[in-house]
């Protein structure tokens, strides 16, 4: 009698098992192939996609401070208030500070090397209008304009070739 009774549970139990067996294994098989083919979460995609876009939009502000800040486009959009020289080299010295210090905080979306570049233009920017201003054969504001015209950057332009670093390195980004 036991024993029918044990060949009784087996009989009934043992089918269960097997099917549940079945089931595990196919059902595990489905979740590993599931997530390989699933995207991430919104959350983690978002966030890539956040992080793609304040980079982007980085190297943007930088594009947009060196083509204001390169010296023909700063000339004629910045005319002399007085005919004093001096005072049109604080004026674009102001400006060129303003426009650094608006865009500082794009240095945490870019790579230590591109804003090395970008700083080190700026000054080399600051250093030629200096430079032309303490020359003692310029009179006044417009003598000052016109010597940052006809002598830009005779080394080569810094601002020129920090665009182009923005540009490479964005290219990287979106390739």
């Amino acid at each position: 009698m036991q024993f029918d009774f044990l060949l009784e549970t087996f009989s009934y139990t043992f089918p269960a098992i097997v099917t549940g067996a079945v089931a595990y294994f196919y059902f595990s098989e489905f979740v590993k192939q599931t997530e390989k083919t699933t995207p991430p979460p919104p959350a983690v995609h978002s966030f890539e996609k956040d992080k793609f876009n304040l980079r982007l939009q980085a190297y943007e502000r930088l594009t947009l401070f060196f083509e204001r800040n390169d010296l023909k486009n700063l000339l004629l959009r910045i005319a002399p208030i007085s005919q004093e020289k001096s005072a049109y080299e604080t004026l674009l010295v102001q400006h060129i500070e303003q426009e650094f210090e608006y865009n500082l905080s794009q240095q945490i979306y870019i790579s230590e090397n591109l804003w090395i570049i970008v700083r080190n233009s700026k000054s080399k920017l600051l250093q030629e209008i200096r430079t032309q201003a303490a020359a003692e054969n310029l009179r006044n504001a417009d003598d000052l304009r016109q010597a940052l015209l006809k002598n830009s950057f005779s080394q080569g332009n810094p601002i020129a070739a920090a665009l182009l670093s923005v540009k490479e390195e964005a290219r990287i980004l979106l390739s």
